[in-house]
């Protein structure tokens, strides 16, 4: 499972179709436990049970390096989830050589 994931984070332009249909399933099984936190995280962090600076520096930096696969594969995604992760995924990329 870990090398379909792999397989799928290698080529951000990846799409479902690119997949025999036991690796689609099993990067759609990955994707979707990824899909749960990002809106999890999200909505804890709307709510204001999760700081800023872990929300900016942790979360959204996550969020960017997978979020495509997420669109790619057209998880579903509350209508405040997808503009985030849209959001997120306009925004110019940083180093993360920090």
């Amino acid at each position: 499972m870990v090398a379909v994931f792999a397989k799928v984070m290698a080529d951000k332009q990846r799409m479902p179709t690119d997949l025999d249909p036991v690796e689609r399933t099993r990067a759609k099984l990955f994707l979707t436990m990824l899909r749960s936190n990002f809106e999890n995280t999200f909505l804890q962090h709307q709510q204001g049970f999760l700081p800023d600076d872990f929300y900016q520096e942790v979360a959204v930096k996550l969020f960017s390096t997978y979020g495509q696969a997420l669109i790619n594969f057209n998880l579903p995604l509350t209508k405040g989830s997808r503009a985030e992760l849209t959001r997120i995924l306009a925004e110019p990329k940083q180093s993360t050589d920090d």
